[in-house]
């Protein structure tokens, strides 16, 4: 079991590592479509990435990750437990039913940590 969390965990944080700085682009581009006052700077995905990176610096394309990152944990330690639970107790039929239920519950119970995540930027 340890190896499955283990291996779960290292997949994870790669997986947030690599697409973070995806997030953030995108983040910052509804913001300011959302914002009428200011006036826009970006055009588009390449242009935002490229000016987030030139202007701010490499580092601010991972503004947030660390707590990203700690919501993350939970999420997927919560999500797993769950599965595994319910695999073993037989509460439902398939193994579909069990994942689609893990994950619901595991984002239920997550979903305000992660907005705050917004916020951040």
């Amino acid at each position: 079991m340890f190896k499955k969390y283990t291996i779960l965990f290292i997949s994870s944080f790669f997986s947030l590592s690599m697409t973070y700085p995806l997030e953030v682009v995108r983040i910052r581009l509804m913001k300011e479509m959302t914002n009428k006052q200011e006036k826009k700077v970006f055009k588009g995905f390449g242009e935002c990435l490229k000016t987030i990176t030139f202007k701010e610096g490499l580092k601010s394309l991972f503004k947030g990750y660390f707590f990203s990152s700690m919501v993350l944990m939970p999420y997927l330690s919560l999500s797993f437990g769950i599965y595994e639970y319910f695999k073993i107790s037989n509460i439902f039929n398939t193994d579909l039913e069990n994942l689609v239920f893990s994950v619901l519950t595991s984002q239920l119970l997550l979903y305000p940590f992660d907005t705050v995540r917004y916020f951040i930027f």
